[in-house]
């Protein structure tokens, strides 16, 4: 085979497997990262909302979260990912304490608990910024309010 024509394959070869990777790349944040950042974000924001309307009452269930995203609809606030999608997407600790995620030390600059998780128990993707992990969110409520 001669040189040049080696050239062209390798250079074509290149430009393939180079596509293939940028294609995947960006199918990933595109079905992936966003949705699961959307998710994490309105999770935060409902677990806060009904923090904020129930006394510091953790909820207990997705029929709890159901009522404070009623609650933010009233007021015209949006909800960034679609509620009924919420429960396959995300995993909530239900037991959780706010008085216990209250007084919880941080290390350095990590929350220091996850009571919101993907679904198999990974810290969910927050990708429009540290305010939109629900972790985050939940802490600087509770924090803010000192309960």
């Amino acid at each position: 085979m001669k040189t040049w024509k080696k050239i062209t394959l390798s250079i074509v070869t290149v430009f393939i497997l180079v596509s293939a990777y940028l294609a995947y790349k960006c199918y990933h944040v595109v079905y992936v990262v966003i949705p699961n950042s959307y998710a994490a974000w309105t999770t935060g924001d409902l677990i806060v909302e009904y923090l904020k309307t129930h006394n510091d009452r953790w909820p207990q269930s997705w029929d709890d979260l159901r009522e404070a995203k009623a609650s933010i609809e009233s007021r015209g606030d949006p909800i960034y990912w679609n509620f009924n999608a919420l429960p396959k997407m995300v995993s909530i600790n239900w037991n959780a304490d706010p008085k216990e995620l209250s007084n919880a030390q941080p290390l350095g600059n990590e929350i220091p608990f996850r009571v919101v998780a993907k679904q198999d128990g990974s810290a969910v993707d927050a990708c429009w910024g540290e305010d939109t992990e629900p972790n985050r969110q939940i802490y600087k409520y509770l924090k803010k309010r000192k309960i």
